[in-house]
């Protein structure tokens, strides 16, 4: 169950690093958008 916890967070981590992202490069294309 511990490991479970554990691997859920990671991923989690992970999705938020990802969307972090996502969201910077999303602002710089309405910048240049714009």
């Amino acid at each position: 169950n511990n490991l479970k916890t554990v691997k859920n967070y990671t991923l989690d981590k992970i999705l938020n690093k990802r969307i972090e992202i996502l969201r910077r490069s999303n602002k710089k294309l309405r910048k240049l958008l714009q």
